[in-house]
């Protein structure tokens, strides 16, 4: 596997850290609002999740598609173990 393939693969997982914290915050401040029986905040902050959800969905179908891109179908596979937390090879 091209040390390139490995760079987009991180850079996409970082991406996914990052909406996932995004959402995790919102998810709160949800929370919150909900026990303040604030609707309007309620309302503004369900839509606001919407935009990050989106971009994970997308950054998630961006990694799969990277893995099932790849020249050589066994680079393929490595990929998908070291992304479900698999050992590096040295």
């Amino acid at each position: 596997m091209k040390q390139a393939d490995l760079t987009d693969a991180l850079a996409l997982v970082k991406r996914m850290g990052t909406l996932l914290g995004e959402l995790v915050d919102l998810s709160r401040q949800l929370a919150e609002a909900l026990d303040r029986r604030d609707q309007v905040a309620v309302e503004m902050l369900v839509a606001m999740r919407a935009e990050p959800l989106e971009k994970l969905v997308n950054t998630d179908q961006a990694l799969h598609h990277l893995r099932e891109t790849l020249p050589n179908p066994e680079d393929g596979h490595r990929l998908a173990q070291l992304l479900n937390g698999g050992a590096a090879q040295g």
